[in-house]
C-alpha cells in the first residue's frame, strides 16, 4: 500500500474499513450499493454479467430522525438479502455472505449506527468505498 493510502485509512476512513484488515479474500470487481428504503434487491441479474466473482457491498443506511416505515423496509431488506446467502464473516455491524459465486457485504447503518441527518448517503458511498 502506497503511503498517501496508508495515511488517508489511519487518519480519514470510516471505522468499516478498519474492521476489514484481516479478511481472508481477494476480489477483482466491486459493486457498491447505498439502500435507503430499497424494497428489493436483486444482486443476480448484475452477477449474470460476468463469470469472475463480484464483492457487492450494500450499505443499508438511514438517517438519524428516520420514520418508523423507513426503518422496517430496511429491517426487511436486510433480512431478505441475508436469507440469500451464506454467512461467512461478521465484525461489527458488518456481515460478509457468499452470494452463490459472488460475495455479499451487508453494513447496517440503522438504528444506532444511523447516518447524521447531514451526512446522507455521501457518507454511505464513502463507507463502501473506504471498504
Amino acid at each position: 500500500m502506497s503511503k498517501a493510502a496508508q495515511k488517508y485509512f489511519e487518519l480519514y476512513a470510516e471505522a468499516e474499513a478498519a474492521d476489514l484488515k484481516n479478511l481472508p479474500h481477494d476480489v477483482f470487481h466491486c459493486v457498491i450499493i447505498p439502500c435507503y428504503q430499497e424494497v428489493h434487491l436483486n444482486l443476480k441479474q448484475y452477477s449474470q454479467l460476468t463469470d469472475a466473482s463480484i464483492l457487492f457491498i450494500v450499505v443499508v443506511n438511514e438517517p438519524e430522525d428516520a420514520s418508523g416505515d423507513a426503518k422496517e423496509i430496511n429491517k426487511k431488506l436486510m433480512m431478505s438479502l441475508k436469507e440469500q446467502g451464506e454467512l461467512h464473516w461478521k465484525a461489527n455491524a458488518i456481515s460478509l455472505f457468499q452470494y452463490g459465486k459472488d460475495l455479499l457485504f451487508i453494513v447496517e447503518r440503522v438504528g444506532e449506527l444511523a447516518i447524521p441527518n447531514k451526512q446522507g448517503v455521501g457518507l454511505a458511498r464513502k463507507i463502501a468505498a473506504d471498504m
